[in-house]
């Protein structure tokens, strides 16, 4: 049975190959073990629908967000499927994903670094539970594979529409 020691080097791995994210420092691994392999299917498809959820609640939401325009937000959305694009396709090895053609976007409303926090802390959690299953020998490839093909067809809805 896997240490202590050994699930906190697998959640600072996978923080660090998740750089590119700019994810938060902090995050640890909860007391998983590998014996959880049947469960991390579920924890991942999971994770995956509170990313998908986020992502359609920040580029649909009409209103805006505190004062940060729909369109600002729509362009929000875009960079942060730039960023998980890449940590996915990565992950799957996929070679050439498709990423949105606009230039990438900078924070133009000081609220949307709330926006900003939620995304990070969703993908932080999907990266420690992913790299966990991966160093267990069970990764749950399926469900990454799902979340690419939601990131995929998101990006089709919205590219341009900003």
């Amino acid at each position: 049975m896997p240490t202590l020691l050994f699930h906190f080097s697998v959640a600072f791995a996978f923080l660090a190959s998740a750089a590119s994210l700019q994810l938060p420092k902090y995050a640890q691994a909860a007391q998983i073990t590998c014996d959880s392999c049947p469960s991390f299917p579920s924890w991942i498809a999971a994770d995956s629908q509170r990313i998908t959820a986020f992502l359609n609640g920040v580029a649909y939401n009409r209103n805006g967000y505190k004062n940060c325009s729909q369109r600002e937000n729509v362009k929000l959305v875009r960079e942060f499927l730039y960023e998980l694009i890449l940590y996915l396709a990565d992950k799957l090895m996929i070679a050439n994903p498709r990423l949105p053609t606009d230039q990438r976007f900078h924070i133009t409303c000081p609220l949307q670094h709330e926006l900003q926090h939620q995304f990070q802390s969703l993908v932080t959690r999907l990266s420690i539970n992913y790299g966990i299953s991966f160093n267990c020998g069970c990764p749950a490839q399926p469900q990454l594979t799902t979340l690419y093909g939601f990131c995929q067809s998101m990006l089709t809805a919205i590219d341009g529409r900003a």
